[in-house]
């Protein structure tokens, strides 16, 4: 019985034969599987495993630390965690204090559209320049560019030698009268020719090229005159006699502002409903014959420079009262 056994169990060994190598091939890979696995969980790294590996990551967020280093400490990552959102000088951070992105343009695309001066021109009538010495400039830019800041030059020669300068403006207003409001030096002069430059920083602190006025700005010989007149009687009647007599100044001198007595050449009068209507006289008489009431009256004088300027007064004109007369 023995012998039988033995021989059915070689019989049944040569019938699966056959799939000896099929399982010695799986055996195979499964021992290379956990071989590489071991390795894999030990942090080894070589060519055939770095198709499989990826970077360990530790609690935190941060990537595992090389064998052999020390990781961060749970104290160093609260720090961390604490910093952020502050400044280096840890206080909050409160956003950017330059101007918005859409501001923040380039230095070429900061191009002046426009300058001008106002009054432009000063010619021998008062009301052209009420001030001379004081007039305002203003700009615009193309697209409406942003500017940090601005410089003003004004000087009585093209090449800018020994200008009025206002330095470096820290301000984004686009107009400022001259001297004070535009951070001038020193004033303007009276009987001057002046050239005018100006020149811009834009939002990240970029300066541009100088931009000329284009013409010039002349300033009157000296102040203009001044009229003025008072009348005899404070209230006139219809009918009666009025006296005008002038009050008006003329200036002139090395700095344009210095009285000067007998400057004053012609004078002329106009006077409402009364006669005359017209005068040349420094000092006239005129009657108001038609109505009561306030009459306008207008005296304008030319100093011997030819400047000349107006001023007008309303005059009260009243009726007389009635004479007396005795048994009535």
């Amino acid at each position: 019985m023995k012998l039988k056994s033995l021989i059915f169990r070689i019989k049944k060994i040569k019938k699966f034969k056959k799939f000896f190598p099929i399982g010695g091939a799986v055996i195979g890979l499964a021992l290379i599987f956990l071989l590489f696995f071991f390795f894999y969980q030990k942090g080894f790294s070589f060519f055939p495993l770095n198709f499989f590996q990826k970077e360990k990551v530790q609690q935190g967020g941060l990537p595992a630390t090389p064998k052999g280093r020390v990781g961060p400490s749970p104290e160093f990552l609260e720090k961390m965690k604490e910093q952020e959102g502050k400044t280096p000088s840890g206080t909050e951070f409160k956003g950017p204090t330059s101007p918005p992105p859409q501001n923040s343009l380039p230095q070429s695309a900061l191009k002046l559209g426009d300058f001008r001066i106002t009054p432009s021109t000063c010619t021998k009538e008062c009301h052209s320049c009420p001030y001379p010495l004081n007039p305002t400039l203003s700009w615009t830019f193309e697209n409406n560019n942003y500017q940090s800041a601005f410089q003003i030059q004004i000087a009585d020669n093209k090449s800018f030698k020994s200008s009025i300068d206002s330095g470096k403006v820290s301000s984004d207003q686009k107009q400022c009268g001259i001297p004070d409001g535009c951070k001038l030096k020193s004033p303007l002069s009276f009987n001057k020719e002046y050239w005018i430059r100006i020149k811009f920083w834009n939002s990240q602190n970029k300066e541009t090229a100088w931009a000329n006025y284009s013409g010039t700005y002349k300033t009157p010989l000296h102040l203009y005159p001044a009229p003025d007149f008072e009348w005899l009687p404070k209230t006139p009647q219809l009918g009666k006699e009025a006296k005008f007599t002038d009050l008006s100044k003329a200036y002139g001198g090395t700095n344009g502002k210095t009285e000067i007595e007998g400057a004053i050449k012609n004078w002329s009068w106009t006077f409402q409903d009364a006669n005359p209507q017209y005068s040349i006289s420094q000092n006239p008489t005129a009657i108001f014959e038609k109505t009561p009431g306030l009459k306008n009256i207008i005296l304008t004088v030319t100093d011997k420079d030819g400047l000349y300027c107006d001023v007008q007064k309303n005059v009260s004109v009243i009726v007389p009262l009635p004479k007396y007369q005795e048994g009535y």
